[in-house]
């Protein structure tokens, strides 16, 4: 069974029904490999049709992440993002001029870095962020 199958099932489990935008939301998230500002959800639902209020918006992404499919991503102090909860464990690059998000995959060297600190410093780290600013190639 496909992520999309799964997060509905989920939803239907816990007694929401699939709305039409949550449907196309889910969509959205598992088409779109970056985090997502509500700005530019509300573009791509209007690329497919879908007129939507920006309150609808926000009161669907508060249900999805509060039953951890999507988890919201802050990047700088710019406003927030979300992206699918279920995803691998990743990191951002973000060009300072247009705001184009990037993943990219950090892997050994962060989590080595993060055992030191637990150990070092006595702390139970719940999760982390890494961020890296740039300039694109179409900004440059």
């Amino acid at each position: 069974m496909n992520i999309k199958c799964d997060i509905k099932i989920k939803m239907k489990l816990d007694g929401h029904r699939t709305s039409n935008t949550r449907k196309l939301l889910i969509d959205i998230f598992h088409s779109t490999k970056k985090p997502l500002s509500v700005p530019e959800l509300l573009l791509l639902l209007k690329q497919k049709n879908t007129m939507v209020n920006k309150t609808t918006v926000y009161r669907e992404i508060e249900k999805l992440i509060n039953h951890n499919i999507l988890k919201e991503v802050y990047l700088k102090s710019d406003k927030a993002r979300y992206e699918l909860a279920n995803t691998a464990h990743h990191h951002h690059i973000v060009c300072v001029t247009c705001k184009r998000v990037d993943d990219i995959p950090i892997t050994n060297e962060v989590e080595k870095h993060e055992k030191d600190i637990t150990r070092k410093l006595n702390y139970k780290i719940l999760d982390h962020s890494l961020e890296f600013f740039g300039v694109c190639t179409n900004c440059q």
